[in-house]
């Protein structure tokens, strides 16, 4: 819904960001991975031009800090899907 509107940094470090959130449990469900797919083809940012770096969820929101209200909105609103998608 809000993840075109992100510039590409912003994007890269949103599936860093979804990635965290859906490993946090240390279960990376089914459920999760479709969510992945969709923040991707929303994005237009498939598996080859992006691979997860793992980056450290401190660099993640040190990132997001330094992002407008805007789009820190947008990741928030977005970041909830991911957060539901297995239903724990």
């Amino acid at each position: 819904m809000f993840l075109n509107c992100l510039n590409l940094e912003e994007k890269k470090m949103f599936l860093e960001l979804a990635f965290y959130v859906a490993n946090v449990d240390g279960d990376f469900a089914e459920t999760e991975h479709d969510m992945m797919n969709i923040y991707r083809s929303e994005m237009m940012l498939g598996e080859s031009e992006y691979k997860i770096q793992n980056t450290n969820i401190t660099k993640i929101l040190e990132f997001f800090e330094n992002s407008s209200t805007k789009i820190q909105h947008f990741v928030f609103v977005e970041i909830i899907g991911i957060v539901l998608a297995d239903e724990k």
